[in-house]
């Protein structure tokens, strides 16, 4: 499922195809999946508008119409970094780099990071989500044709995936673990709680 990185690849790749364009048409397959107002509701007021920006914010991608109303996907519903009310966009994958990048071990409570931490965490956070990006780059041609699919960071994550290999920094075993129900990969070396 999408991050807030390919979230942002989608919108450099939609963006600028569907920008002032009209909406002449629209179905709705999934009813339950408009929370306000109805779907037959929604659509009457959402044909023949016209697309005047797209937006992302965390996992939401937002299309802005003429009319000021907005369009806000939700392409993936999702510690500290995993709650999206403190981080919009942050989940498993990106989690478990920026905390291997900060050596701050995943089941630290955030309220015994030092300050030291804390400041080694706002600097990782927006260099990480920007590596991430960059390398998630497509054209529209490409992400058309693997339909969205191709995610390019793979090659690229350091610790995410690779529960049981060796770290590539110390060469200690990288551990596996469940937090909160969610799974976190992490160093026990490099990383120490």
């Amino acid at each position: 499922m999408p991050e807030l990185p390919e979230i942002e690849t989608i919108k450099r790749v939609i963006g600028p195809q569907i920008e002032g364009l009209t909406i002449q048409r629209i179905t709705v397959n999934r009813p339950e999946v408009i929370a306000h107002p109805s779907a037959d509701e929604f659509c009457r007021r959402i044909t023949g508008q016209i697309f005047t920006e797209t937006r992302r914010r965390g996992k939401f991608l937002i299309l802005c119409m003429d009319s000021g109303d907005r369009l806000i996907l939700h392409l993936r519903m999702t510690g500290c970094l995993l709650d999206q009310s403190v981080i919009a966009g942050i989940g498993n994958i990106y989690s478990d780099e920026i905390l291997f990048a900060a050596r701050i071990h995943p089941a630290r409570p955030a309220n015994t990071l030092t300050a030291e931490e804390w400041n080694r965490l706002a600097s990782v956070i927006p260099e990480r989500l920007a590596f991430f990006i960059k390398k998630n780059k497509t054209t529209p041609e490409e992400y058309l044709e693997t339909k969205g699919q191709d995610y390019r960071n793979t090659p690229f994550l350091q610790v995410y995936g690779h529960g049981g290999e060796p770290c590539p920094i110390c060469g200690e075993i990288l551990c596996r673990t469940v937090l909160g129900g969610r799974s976190s990969v992490y160093c026990p070396t490099c990383q120490k709680i």
